[in-house]
C-alpha cells in the first residue's frame, strides 16, 4: 500500500517543474491523477471485451488508451497546454463516440458534465470560452442523433459497463474538486505566510529607515556644529594671525641690516607659515560658509564670470605666460560668488600645477536636454590615477607647500557646490600631459541659453 501511495504522489507531479507556478501545477496534477484513473478502467473493459470477443470495444478501448498515452509524454515534455487540450479533446470525442455507439446508457449527461468542469478548470480567456462551446455541441450534436437514430451497439451493454463509466466520471469529478479545494488550501496558506513574511519584512525596514533617519539627523546636527565651529574658528583665527604676520614685518623693520643672514632666514620661515595659515583659514571659512549662503538661483552669465576670474588671476596668467582660452559660454541660473570659486579653483590649479613653456586652459561646453557640461582642460603636470579620487577630499595634497602653494580645499568646495546643485564633477588626467575637470549640471532649471 506504501509503494501503491508513493507511484500514485510521484506520478501526479509527472511533468511539475520548480519554475511553474501553482495553478499550473494544479491542473497538471488534475490531469494526471485522471490519467491514473482512467487507464485502470479502460484497461478493465478492454479485458472484458477481449474475453467476450467484442471486436468493436477492444477497438474502441484501444483507441482510447493511445490517445490518452500521449498525456504523460507531453507532460514530461514541457507541453502542458497542449496536453490540457489534448485530454480535453480526446476524452470528449471518445465519449461522444461511445454515447453515439452504445446510447445514453452509457451516461452521457454525467460525462458532459464532467467535461464543463474541466473547461472551467483546465482554459482561461477565449479558450474557456472556445471549450464549453464545444462541450455544449458535442452534447446537443449527440442527443440530436440518438433521436433519431439507434444505438448500433446498444445491445451489447452489460451490467457493468454503463455503472463503470458513470463511477470513473464521478471519480474524475471528486479528484478535481477535491484537488482544487486542497490547493486553493494551500494556496492560501502560503499566501497568508508571504504576507506575514512581507509585513514582517516591512516593519523591520520601516525600523531600520526610522534608525537611519534618526541617525542622519545626528549626522546633520553634529555637521552644522562643525561646520559653525569651522567659521567661528576660523574667524577667530584672523585676527591673531594678522597680528603675527604684523608684529614679523615690525621685527624685520627694526633689527634693519643688523639682523644676521639666519635671523632673516628664520623670520622668512614664520613669515611664510603666517601667510599659509592665512590661506588655510580663509578657505576654511570659504568651505563653511558655503551652507549658509544664498542659494536662490539667479541669471549668471559664465562669460562675466571667466572675465572677473581672469582679472583676479592676471598677475599668475602674465608670470606663466598663460593663454585662457574658451568657447561661447551659456547664461545659467546660479549663485554667481560660487561660480566664481569654481572658475578661479579650477583656472589657478591649471596654471599653477602647470610647468610647460606654454601653459593654457581651455573651457568647453556641452549640452543636451537633461543636462550642461562645463569642461575645464589645461596641459599640467596631471593627477597619477591612485590619487584621483582622493583629491576632492578636505585637506589632501599632493605635493607640498614648498613646491606648490595652497590648502588642499579647493577642488573639496567645488565638489560641495556641484553637489549642492544637483550636479556632478568627474576628472580624467594623465600624469604630464593635462587634466580635464568635467562639472555636470541639470539643463533644468539652471539653463536659460547656449
Amino acid at each position: 500500500m506504501r509503494y501503491l501511495i508513493y507511484f500514485w504522489w510521484k506520478f501526479s507531479r509527472l511533468g511539475v517543474r520548480p519554475n511553474l507556478d501553482l495553478t499550473e501545477v494544479k491542473k497538471i496534477r488534475i490531469i494526471n491523477q485522471m490519467w491514473l484513473i482512467i487507464t485502470p478502467i479502460v484497461l478493465g473493459i478492454l479485458l472484458q471485451d477481449v474475453l467476450e470477443n467484442d471486436l468493436t470495444g477492444v477497438i474502441s478501448e484501444v483507441a482510447v488508451l493511445l490517445c490518452i498515452s500521449l498525456i504523460p509524454l507531453l507532460h514530461k515534455l514541457g507541453y502542458f497546454k497542449l496536453a490540457r487540450s489534448w485530454t480535453f479533446i480526446s476524452l470528449i470525442s471518445l465519449i461522444t463516440l461511445l454515447n453515439i455507439l452504445y446510447g445514453t446508457d452509457m451516461g452521457g449527461q454525467s460525462t458532459y458534465f464532467a467535461f464543463v468542469v474541466m473547461a472551467l478548470v483546465f482554459f482561461e480567456g477565449r479558450t474557456q470560452i472556445w471549450a464549453l462551446a464545444a462541450v455544449f455541441i458535442f452534447y446537443l450534436g449527440t442527443e440530436i442523433w440518438l433521436s433519431q437514430h439507434v444505438p448500433m451497439l446498444a445491445d451489447k451493454i452489460d451490467r457493468f459497463t454503463r455503472p463503470l463509466v458513470i463511477v470513473s466520471s464521478l471519480i474524475c469529478l471528486t479528484i478535481i474538486t477535491k484537488l482544487i479545494l486542497r490547493e486553493n488550501t494551500r494556496f492560501e496558506k502560503r499566501t497568508n505566510r508571504l504576507l506575514q513574511q512581507l509585513a514582517n519584512s516591512n516593519n523591520e525596514l520601516r525600523s531600520q529607515q526610522n534608525v537611519v533617519a534618526d541617525k542622519n539627523r545626528q549626522l546633520s546636527k553634529v555637521n552644522k556644529e562643525l561646520e559653525k565651529f569651522a567659521y567661528v574658528a576660523s574667524h577667530d583665527l584672523k585676527t591673531p594671525l594678522r597680528n603675527v604676520s604684523g608684529f614679523l614685518d615690525l621685527i624685520e623693520i627694526e633689527l634693519g641690516p643688523e639682523a644676521g643672514e639666519e635671523l632673516r632666514q628664520y623670520i622668512g620661515y614664520a613669515k611664510s607659515g603666517a601667510k599659509q595659515m592665512h590661506y588655510l583659514v580663509e578657505d576654511i571659512l570659504e568651505y563653511a560658509r558655503l551652507d549658509q549662503q544664498n542659494t536662490s538661483l539667479r541669471p549668471v552669465n559664465l562669460e562675466e564670470v571667466l572675465e572677473k576670474v581672469v582679472f583676479n588671476l592676471q598677475d599668475l596668467i602674465q608670470q606663466k605666460k598663460a593663454t585662457i582660452k574658451a568657447d561661447p559660454l551659456p547664461t545659467i541660473r546660479a549663485n554667481e560668488s560660487q561660480l566664481l570659486v569654481i572658475f578661479q579653483n579650477l583656472i589657478e590649479n591649471g596654471l599653477k600645477y602647470n610647468d610647460q613653456s606654454e601653459p593654457y586652459v581651455h573651457i568647453t561646453t556641452q549640452t543636451n536636454r537633461k543636462q550642461f557640461q562645463l569642461v575645464f582642460t589645461d596641459n599640467g603636470i596631471g593627477i597619477p590615477p591612485e590619487f584621483q579620487e582622493r583629491i576632492f577630499e578636505m585637506f589632501f595634497r599632493l605635493h607640498t607647500a614648498t613646491q606648490y602653494e595652497g590648502t588642499g580645499i579647493g577642488l573639496a568646495i567645488i565638489k560641495k557646490i556641484v553637489l549642492a546643485y544637483g550636479g556632478q564633477i568627474e576628472l580624467h588626467s594623465v600624469e604630464n600631459e593635462g587634466s580635464t575637470f568635467t562639472i555636470s549640471l541639470p539643463a533644468k532649471p539652471m539653463l536659460i541659453s547656449d
